[in-house]
């Protein structure tokens, strides 16, 4: 375990001492046991296999759409556990913007723009972007 896990208990934030994210390098993904989730498959940040469900979207036939995800290049990495990505609860996966482009390439998607949210006012800040087209 690399990152201990945050949750939320009488509007004050706690982290579990048993539960946590891990790191894999060869994708550049976080992610913590699918067992932790209480929240599955509703975002492609809780999907278990967000690849397998890429490839389900392609199968589907022509089209353009975009995903958007956490990302985990807006960790403040001298305080970690002030981001609000760690919610192993509801949070399995974190990938890299640039990784996830790659797998999305991989498995035959033209990779139409992918971009980081920077602005905080918007509403889906701390996440990337990527639209890709079949």
């Amino acid at each position: 375990m690399m990152i201990k896990g945050n949750y939320v208990q009488s509007d004050k934030w706690e982290r579990f001492p048993d539960m946590g994210y891990s790191f894999c390098n060869c994708k550049h993904i976080f992610y913590t046991k699918w067992e932790n989730l209480i929240e599955r498959n509703v975002t492609w940040n809780n999907c278990k296999y967000p690849l397998e469900r890429l490839k389900e979207a392609y199968d589907e036939g022509p089209g353009e759409f975009t995903i958007s995800m956490l990302d985990p290049y807006f960790i403040n990495w001298n305080a970690p556990h002030e981001m609000w990505h760690w919610q192993c609860r509801k949070i399995y996966i974190l990938w890299d913007m640039d990784s996830f482009a790659n797998e999305c390439r991989k498995v035959g998607f033209e990779v139409l723009s992918a971009v980081r949210d920077m602005d905080v006012n918007s509403k889906t800040p701390q996440h990337f972007h990527i639209t890709v087209k079949r």
